[in-house]
């Protein structure tokens, strides 16, 4: 009996395992992000259900900065949507979300999506 039990907990236990060694979303991240279309120069701190990210915007017929503060859902073993807000230096404040893929706890792949209207 004390055989069968010890098998179960270890067959239970290797799922568990398996998880945490497939999921490549960090905890904690702060650095640099992909490039993506109109956006370059993407740094920011992701918390695992938080993203603040500051990035460049570049126009046919101008160029500025913004700053996003997202809530976000991690969907393992590596993608997360973040929701919230972007503000423009000029203060123009536009609802948005980023959807982003990691690898290894790094991000390999961003896409900013398109704000609108608040």
């Amino acid at each position: 009996m004390h055989c069968r039990l010890e098998i179960i907990i270890a067959v239970g236990l290797i799922p568990g395992a398996v998880y945490a060694a497939t999921n490549e979303i960090p905890t904690r991240y702060s650095g640099s992000f992909p490039s993506v279309g109109t956006s370059s120069n993407l740094r920011g701190t992701f918390t695992g259900d938080s993203l603040t990210l500051r990035y460049t915007v570049k126009l046919p017929n101008e160029t500025f900065s913004a700053t996003g503060h997202y809530s976000c859902v991690n969907t393992p073993p590596s993608k997360t949507r973040c929701d919230g807000t972007r503000t423009t230096d000029a203060g123009q404040t536009a609802r948005s979300g980023v959807n982003i893929e990691w690898k290894g706890g790094k991000p390999i792949w961003a896409h900013i999506d398109k704000p609108t209207r608040l």
